[in-house]
């Protein structure tokens, strides 16, 4: 086996980080997607690491930490999120991962404040364990059921899945049709909203830049521990992205723009819409209103599932989302396996942080109640 060595990024690196992530993940990931999300961030170029054959300079191996400004309690911080962590397949089970990670994690230390891992599981979450990240929630993500008719399609299938025997598939879907009648009356609540708020679909920032900053400085702060949405941000990790297709949707009250929501939309075996930002003043009243304007576009578009990404807590982003119709997924499918009788166990994926800042609190940083935890925080690129 060939003697490894690693080094900071340099330029050209860019095709053979490309080339291994493809070859272990199967993706169809091009440069320019990679370039727009390790080196033109607006923190500049992310912290990136290779590791290469010696000789031959092959690069066997990557890791990387993407910049992100955070707002903790109005004070901007810098996140470094954990990405694209790869090692060829023939250095697996060598323990060897660990050891650069360490020396790189010692690297970064002099540029960020706080590190993190989204959906963190497997070796690559026992790696960060070992390194000193500590769990602050595991991963939640809330969803409401547009129709009966979806509804029953999901049970029918994990009966079918699940249960041989036809006088019980037979029962069970007795008994989950009456099930379902109330959870449709769940689904399809709303919680009262504000006449007085218009929308506006957005499809260009330029015009905006000021108005969004200026709506940000003053809401900053109220969020506890979040993203920084500075316009710079939204540019690049919205309306610039080269891998996904976003809706995003002003509110305004007055004139004054009140809030956002961003949306997309995907399509596999149903139709899914996913929240994935939604951000305004502190009053729940105006979140319902922006919530259920984008619930009412995904009808519109016959959209099966709507889902809103966030941490498994009892903050006021999850007790608003709760009011609007949404079950937390991972709880519906526990009951659902209790029920069919199925003991597998699974493993639950957790946002994993490393605290540099010493002004970082710990009584805060890992209590899931002080995070605005959308899905902003992760990659961007499905």
């Amino acid at each position: 086996m060939a003697k490894l060595e690693s080094r900071d990024y340099k330029t050209g690196d860019e095709y053979g980080i490309v080339s291994l992530y493809n070859k272990i993940t199967g993706c169809r990931r091009t440069v320019e997607q990679h370039r727009w999300e390790w080196l033109d961030t607006p923190q500049g170029i992310g912290s990136i690491w290779v590791i290469t054959e010696f000789g031959s300079g092959e690069i066997v191996g990557h890791h990387g930490l993407i910049p992100i400004q955070m707002d903790y309690f109005g004070k901007t911080l810098l996140l470094g999120k954990t990405e694209n962590t790869i090692l060829h397949p023939k250095y697996l089970g060598t323990g060897i991962y660990f050891i650069y990670e360490k020396r790189f994690l010692e690297e970064a230390m002099e540029r960020f404040d706080l590190l993190y891992t989204t959906y963190a599981h497997g070796t690559p979450g026992k790696i960060r364990r070992k390194l000193g990240y500590d769990a602050v929630s595991k991963n939640a993500n809330y969803v409401k059921i547009t129709s009966r008719t979806t509804l029953e399609k999901i049970t029918d299938s994990l009966i079918a899945k699940k249960i041989a025997k036809r006088w019980l598939k037979a029962f069970c879907k007795g008994f989950v049709l009456i099930l379902g009648y109330f959870l449709m009356k769940y689904f399809l609540k709303r919680s009262k909203t504000d006449k007085n708020i218009v929308f506006e679909n957005i499809t260009e920032i330029d015009t905006l830049e000021s108005e969004l900053d200026e709506f940000w400085s003053h809401v900053k702060g109220s969020f506890g521990i979040t993203v920084e949405r500075t316009s710079a941000y939204l540019r690049w990790r919205i309306f610039d992205n080269p891998n996904v297709k976003y809706e995003f949707l002003l509110a305004r009250k007055q004139g004054k723009i009140v809030g956002y929501v961003i949306t997309k939309s995907n399509s596999n075996d149903f139709k899914r819409g996913i929240i994935v930002d939604l951000v305004c003043e502190h009053n729940k009243v105006m979140f319902s209103t922006i919530l259920s304007e984008a619930v009412r576009r995904f009808d519109d578009a016959n959209i099966d599932i709507v889902s809103f990404p966030t941490l498994d807590s009892n903050n006021f982003l999850n007790r608003c989302i709760m009011r609007n119709g949404f079950l937390p997924a991972q709880r519906l499918m526990s009951y659902m396996r209790w029920f069919l009788k199925d003991n597998s166990k699974r493993e639950n994926s957790v946002l994993l942080v490393k605290v540099i800042n010493s002004d970082i609190e710990p009584l805060k940083i890992y209590n899931p109640s002080c995070w605005y935890y959308t899905e902003l925080f992760t990659e961007g690129i499905t």
